[in-house]
């Protein structure tokens, strides 16, 4: 009965809001993504596509939502992978299916689909009789898609689950609906203790710790970027609305720092015999004193806050294999105080917003260039900040970074994924809300939490701030892989 009611209310809402969505699909955001999932029977909206598995069996279902939840799902695929199974890969945005596309088109044994609407999953269910594993991430989730997969007789997982401290409240509203979803869900591999018993409290069982995915993802780099030659390079990575002018205003009081530092150095080569060392030592020991003692109250070093251990539950081997070459990159690091000047590289998280963050920059006394102007304007000495606006380039840029400002923590986002930046070695910045993240950035150490007013205090006492790194840990992919492979009796 629960889910005839369910399935009347989507019937409702998607008649509310097609027209809403039609005008959103106009948007090049949203032009594929829409059609594709709340009219996929609509050809005009889709003329080339095959429509959803068609002249497909898939044998093994995995969903994620995005960009970095189905990068958290690649070493997962690889292990899956055989030439006799058949795997569809279905996602809910346009960066996740574009990552998708182009991680796995090529593969015959793995389909990519955007995941369709909940009302037209039960006119598919043919296409599925050989499923044998419905495997989805995080928090999607969709009654009807683990409805249909119970309903084909196929073993269901929700994996790297996670429930916010922040979003639980919104939960307990629904217990009623999450009780009857999670009756539709074989197993449930949490990301931390904190998760499983906020899970356990809506109505889910047999609840294993496992987790964060993204450890198990190896970490590696596309091209390699030589470092620009004495300047301190600094990463503002996955920002948001309003974080950009927060890193600008910070930049911008380094940079002071950065002219009147070689002014003093421009006074000393003039006039070497009446330069004052010891009042300028004095007067430079002050300022850096302030600058110190300010960064202490906002810094959160390593993991001693008060969450959840859970690294003792990954597959960190994508540090472990890499130790060697991450101490290589820290020692290569140049010291920031032989450094002439700084370079900002702008990471905005959404690509639609890039053209909007450029105009920003147009607002400040910057010099900037757009990263697709090409790679050589990262030894452009008269940049001040590079506007990273491609995909796929972060892990590069990281490499070459000296401090990482990782965004969605100074606006209640949840922040962003911290393992990057720590493998790399860099001074890692990051907001109090961190939230979604919790699991992994208590699986690094040596990182800086500080509310957005501490920023512009934090980075002028980037000298003081500790390199972040991973911690050691040990666990078992090939358990989750026996989950998902076990047929279901």
């Amino acid at each position: 009965m629960a889910i005839w009611l369910y399935r009347v209310l989507c019937g409702v809402a998607w008649i509310l809001l097609a027209l809403p969505l039609l005008y959103l699909s106009t948007k090049p955001k949203y032009r594929r993504s829409i059609p594709a999932r709340f009219f996929p029977f609509v050809r005009i909206f889709a003329p080339r596509s095959s429509g959803f598995c068609k002249d497909f069996c898939p044998h093994i279902w995995l969903h994620a939502c995005s960009f970095g939840e189905i990068k958290s799902l690649e070493p997962i695929i690889q292990a899956l992978a055989t030439p006799t199974r058949n795997i569809l890969l279905t996602t809910t945005t346009q960066t996740g299916f574009d990552l998708a596309q182009s991680s796995y088109a090529s593969k015959p044994t793995i389909r990519v689909e955007f995941l369709p609407f909940e009302i037209f999953l039960p006119f598919y269910a043919r296409r599925l009789k050989q499923l044998q594993a419905l495997v989805v991430t995080e928090a999607e989730l969709w009654l009807e898609l683990f409805h249909t997969a119970r309903a084909l007789g196929a073993q269901t997982l929700l994996i790297n689950a996670r429930v916010s401290t922040r979003s639980y409240p919104k939960y307990r509203h629904f217990r009623a609906f999450y009780r009857v979803l999670f009756s539709y869900i074989d197993r449930v591999f949490a990301q931390t203790q904190a998760d499983s018993t906020r899970l356990a409290e809506l109505g889910a069982r047999n609840i294993h710790i496992f987790g964060n995915l993204k450890l198990l993802s190896p970490i590696t780099t596309s091209k390699t970027y030589p470092k620009p030659k004495n300047r301190l390079v600094i990463v503002a990575a996955s920002t948001h609305r309003g974080e950009e002018e927060l890193v600008l205003q910070a930049f911008s009081a380094l940079k002071k720092v950065d002219s009147r530092n070689n002014a003093l150095l421009s006074s000393l080569r003039e006039n070497p015999q009446g330069f004052s060392w010891q009042s300028t030592q004095t007067k430079t020991q002050n300022l850096e004193s302030t600058f110190e003692n300010n960064a202490e109250k906002s810094q959160k070093v390593d993991s001693s806050n008060g969450y959840p251990a859970s690294a003792e539950f990954m597959d960190c081997h994508a540090a472990n294999a890499a130790r060697n070459d991450r101490k290589i990159a820290a020692s290569k690091k140049v010291d920031s105080s032989t450094m002439d000047s700084s370079l900002l590289i702008l990471a905005p998280r959404h690509p639609e917003r890039f053209t909007q963050v450029a105009t920003l920059l147009a607002d400040y006394p910057l010099a900037s260039a757009r990263f697709t102007q090409g790679a050589q304007v990262l030894n452009d000495t008269s940049l001040d900040v590079i506007l990273l606006d491609t995909l796929g380039e972060l892990n590069n840029c990281y490499a070459i970074a000296d401090i990482v400002i990782l965004g969605g923590a100074f606006v209640p986002a949840g922040g962003h994924n911290p393992l990057e930046p720590a493998f790399f070695g860099t001074k890692l910045i990051s907001g109090e809300a961190i939230f979604n993240q919790e699991a992994l950035f208590a699986c690094i150490d040596g990182y800086t939490l500080c509310k957005p007013s501490e920023l512009e205090s934090t980075l002028l006492a980037h000298h003081s701030l500790p390199h972040s790194s991973y911690k050691h840990a040990q666990a078992h992919l090939s358990t989750l892989i026996q989950a998902i492979t076990t047929h279901k009796d």
